[in-house]
């Protein structure tokens, strides 16, 4: 993981190249990925633009880039005492969003009102094509 500092100037870039456009940009990391039941999963692997501007490497994370305000949110829950039990003590998304320059978190279902809002008020949402089926499926879902 590179510095808080490289993440935020790769979103300020983004920004300047999305300069004169209105409304907000939607992020959608990777979910596990399920092989024959739910508990089987693939070997996790992040997308990789997720990674380039958030650098966060866990999964069921969003984020939300308003390019009209420059507020940046990121959307995860928190570890719950059930996983807490296997992996030991873990940062809250609030901290995870601190280390790559992020000053809001949210709850993960939050991120569906965020877009409901948006498309209410008329706002564009700005994607980049999604390559999992979750991601595909949870952009498709937003905002209904």
């Amino acid at each position: 993981m590179f510095s808080k500092e490289t993440y935020t100037s790769r979103r300020n870039q983004l920004r300047q190249l999305l300069k004169g456009e209105s409304g907000i940009a939607v992020f959608i990391g990777n979910a596990e990925a399920p092989a024959q039941y739910k508990d089987n999963c693939y070997k996790f692997r992040q997308d990789s633009t997720w990674l380039y501007y958030f650098g966060l490497d866990e999964p069921r994370m969003a984020a939300v880039i308003d390019l009209d305000s420059g507020k940046e949110t990121l959307y995860a829950d928190d570890f719950s005492i059930d996983d807490i039990i296997w992996t030991g003590p873990q940062p809250s998304v609030a901290e995870q969003a601190a280390k790559v320059g992020i000053a809001n978190s949210e709850p993960y279902a939050k991120l569906d009102w965020a877009v409901s809002q948006a498309i209410v008020q008329g706002r564009k949402i700005h994607s980049i094509p999604p390559s999992r089926w979750y991601n595909t499926y949870k952009l498709q879902s937003l905002g209904k």
